[in-house]
């Protein structure tokens, strides 16, 4: 008797053990709030990447990235492959522009192009990959999104097959396309992947990609080019609401006025102007008498209507 109520004492022990141990792993998980956040079970994981930075766009000569605007419509011929595209003009900005800078762009005519994304998938299990693109109405735009894990593609799925936004709507039917987000389910394990974005076949439009996102968040739908929040911004919000006073490395006393010598140096004796973007027809003008031509830099179309209104 003595030796069974010995073992249910050391089995009871343990149990008080294990669940006081389990007990400062969740206090130590609380936030600010004083509420259990099991961050590591159950805060999403978000890979936004831009696909303007991937490996495998096309490059000239001189080793620069080939331009390949899409409004153009340029073909394969010309423009081989994946091409930059952008920064966008009025289509683009007219939908809140591209998430960034620039997208890429392939003809429609073209048959061959990959790019491709190394990325570290965070942890084991079921992500949904986000594209966004031009959706062309009643066009297809067909491109295909692959991923490999260990040397074999574990996720493949086409793109660019059907209208994800409605023909009749108001930008759609203005530009002939507007941009849009469509996914697809992957089942991925934890560790290195490659992302690819191939085109197979000839499309009825060009194949114009702003960005992909996966997220193991079901219940996560992008919108525009806005951002889910990552952890970093998450941090830095619930820093500044606390805002703690750090002391300083270095303690100096503060500036009340700046030095002489950080003052930029003038030019003709004003401020350093870079002028960007502007016509070249400008430049013509230039020497003309003030009354007849625009006294600033400009860029507008078209440029005689341009000039003659505002001169």
């Amino acid at each position: 008797m003595n030796h069974r109520r010995r073992i249910f004492i050391l089995v009871l022990l343990s149990v008080l053990v294990l669940t006081g141990a389990q007990a400062s792993r969740l206090q130590m998980r609380q936030s600010a709030t004083g509420t259990v956040a099991l961050q590591s079970a159950t805060t999403p994981e978000y890979l936004w990447y831009e696909a303007e930075n991937m490996r495998g766009i096309s490059a000239d000569a001189r080793h620069e990235p080939v331009l390949n605007p899409s409004w153009m419509q340029h073909p394969a011929a010309k423009k081989p492959g994946w091409g930059i595209n952008g920064p966008g003009v009025s289509a683009e900005w007219s939908q809140g522009g591209e998430s960034e800078w620039n997208s890429v762009n392939a003809s429609a005519d073209e048959t061959r192009g990959t790019m491709s994304q190394e990325i570290e998938v965070p942890r084991a299990g079921e992500y949904k990959l986000w594209v966004r693109y031009a959706d062309w109405a009643n066009k297809t735009e067909s491109f295909t999104v692959k991923i490999s894990q260990s040397g074999r593609d574990v996720f493949s799925h086409e793109f660019g097959t059907k209208d994800v936004i409605d023909p009749h709507d108001e930008i759609k039917m203005y530009w002939q396309w507007a941009f849009a987000w469509d996914g697809a389910t992957a089942t991925l394990a934890k560790g290195p992947a490659r992302v690819s974005i191939e085109i197979q076949e000839a499309a009825q439009a060009s194949r114009q990609i702003d960005c992909f996102v996966l997220t193991n968040d079901g219940a996560y739908v992008p919108q525009g080019r806005q951002k889910p929040e990552f952890a970093a911004s998450r941090y830095l919000r619930d820093f500044a609401k606390a805002r703690p006073a750090l002391a300083p490395l270095i303690d100096q006393p503060a500036m009340t006025s700046l030095p002489q010598s950080w003052n930029p140096s003038k030019v003709a004796g004003r401020d350093f102007v870079m002028p960007w973007n502007i016509s070249k027809e400008f430049w013509s003008l230039y020497d003309k008498p003030a009354d007849q031509r625009p006294l600033y830099p400009f860029h507008a179309e078209p440029i005689n209507e341009f000039v003659k209104t505002y001169s």
